[in-house]
């Protein structure tokens, strides 16, 4: 079993779980584990995640007992926003399409309708043609 050094990039505080058993490592500080643990933390602290370059923000970096970076340790001065999502979208086309499904059985007076925007790309191309049921 080899032991890593886990560093929190943050000025927050990290708290992370491995077999069942709680991780934390203080705001800016660091936490001396074993290598599996260590890169479970890493891989589960994502702060962003694009979609289309597949590059991740990671809250955590690692380094060897030696002290030798194995990842990325430098500070981070990043502060979620609210009601920031983990999936960065900045760089999808942004060709948005959206469908309303509608419940058959309401009643005129009310409506019960759901929207659903999807990127075109990721659309399914439509199998029911117009007339056939």
């Amino acid at each position: 079993m080899e032991v890593v050094t886990v560093v929190n990039r943050t000025d927050k505080e990290i708290e992370f779980v491995f077999d069942s058993r709680p991780y934390i490592v203080p705001a800016s500080g660091f936490l001396n584990t074993q290598d599996d643990a260590g890169w479970h933390g890493y891989y589960k602290c994502i702060a962003k995640l694009d979609p289309i370059t597949n590059m991740a923000l990671h809250l955590l970096g690692i380094k060897n007992i030696q002290g030798e970076e194995l990842v990325t340790c430098s500070p981070l001065d990043y502060h979620k926003a609210p009601y920031e999502e983990l999936l960065d979208r900045t760089n999808m086309d942004g060709k948005f399409e959206t469908k309303v499904f509608a419940n058959p059985d309401a009643a005129k007076s009310r409506v019960d309708a759901i929207q659903i925007s999807t990127p075109q790309s990721l659309r399914a191309p439509d199998l029911i043609v117009k007339g056939e049921v």
